[in-house]
C-alpha cells in the first residue's frame, strides 16, 4: 500500500501523470513545462493531500497568485548593455557591448574621465589618502589601481557588475544624476559629471557626459551588466593649483606635504561627491 501523504510535507507535482491532473493543472504544466513545474513546487505552491483511499490519494496543488520568486532570474528585454568597457589609457574612453541591436540614438564608444589618484585642496578629510601629487610620478600605477587600494582615488581595474542604480544620487549640496555603483565597497560608480575630457579627473568614479550617462543608465541592468576596467591611467600633476607636492604646496596648505596627506586619511571612501 502506498504511503499516505501527510499535511505539511512537500511533494513533487509531477509524480502524478499529467493526464490524471485536473484540466487547470494540465494547462499549467503545458504552459510552463516540467522545469517550470519543479520551480513552482519549490517556491509558490502549497501541497496538501486530497481525500481518498491510500491507493489513489495524490497531492492537491494550489498555485499562489503572488509575484514570481526573485530567485528565478529573468533576462532583461533586448536591447541592453551586456558589458561596459572602461579604457584607462589616454585618451580615456568607454565602449559598449550590446545584447541585441542597439537603439539608433545609442553610441557604442565615447570619452570618460576616471580617478586621478589625489585629492583637491577643498576636499573633505578622508576622501583621498593623498592630498598632493608629484610631477613625473604616476599616482595611479599599481598597486594603487587595485580594487582593495582603499583611499587611492584611482579607478580600480578588474571585472565587476552593476550593483545598484540611482537616477539621482544624494550628495552634500545636491545630487549626481544617473549613478550606477559597480564597486560600492569604495563608493566607485559610473555617473554623469562635468567636466569629461578623456583624462583622469575624478576621485575614482567613471565620469560621463549627460547624454551618454543617461543612455547607459537606461540600458544597463543590476547584476546583469558587467563593467570591465583595463589599462593604466596617467594623471597629470597640474601646477599652481595647490595639489603639487613640494614647497609651494606646503606653503599653501600651512604645513609640510606629509601632514596634508595625513589629514586626508580619515577613513572615508572615495566618491565623486567632492569633485
Amino acid at each position: 500500500m502506498a504511503d499516505v501523504p501527510k499535511a505539511g510535507r512537500h511533494f513533487v507535482a509531477l509524480a502524478r501523470p499529467s493526464h490524471d491532473l485536473p484540466d487547470s493543472k494540465n494547462a499549467l504544466q503545458r504552459a510552463v513545462g516540467n522545469q517550470g513545474m519543479m520551480r513552482l513546487a519549490n517556491s509558490h505552491i502549497s501541497l496538501a493531500p486530497s481525500h481518498g483511499t491510500a491507493d489513489t490519494v495524490a497531492p492537491r496543488v494550489t498555485v499562489s497568485q503572488s509575484a514570481p520568486d526573485d530567485r528565478i532570474m529573468r533576462a532583461p528585454a533586448e536591447p541592453y548593455v551586456r558589458q561596459i568597457n572602461v579604457d584607462l589609457n589616454s585618451p580615456q574612453n568607454v565602449t559598449l557591448d550590446w545584447q541585441g541591436i542597439p537603439p539608433d540614438e545609442a553610441r557604442s564608444k565615447f570619452r570618460c574621465s576616471t580617478g586621478k589618484g589625489y585629492g583637491d585642496p577643498d576636499d573633505p578629510p578622508g576622501i583621498c589618502n593623498r592630498g598632493c601629487c608629484t610631477t613625473g610620478t604616476n599616482p595611479c600605477a599599481s598597486p594603487f589601481d587595485q580594487p582593495k587600494s582603499s583611499g587611492s582615488c584611482c579607478t580600480p581595474v578588474g571585472h565587476f557588475f552593476i550593483q545598484s542604480k540611482e537616477r539621482e544620487h544624494p550628495v552634500e549640496g545636491g545630487t549626481i544624476p544617473f549613478w550606477m555603483y559597480f564597486y560600492s565597497t569604495r563608493g566607485i560608480a559610473v555617473h554623469e559629471y562635468s567636466p569629461v575630457d578623456g583624462t583622469p579627473l575624478s576621485h575614482g568614479c567613471v565620469r560621463l557626459d549627460s547624454v551618454n550617462a543617461e543612455m547607459l543608465f537606461n540600458h544597463s541592468y543590476v547584476n546583469t551588466t558587467r563593467v570591465s576596467v583595463s589599462g593604466t591611467a596617467t594623471p597629470a600633476c597640474p601646477t599652481a593649483t595647490g595639489v603639487a607636492c613640494g614647497k609651494a604646496a606646503a606653503n599653501e596648505a600651512g604645513g609640510p606635504p606629509q601632514q596634508q596627506e595625513a589629514s586626508a586619511g580619515g577613513g572615508r571612501e572615495e566618491t565623486d561627491a567632492g569633485a
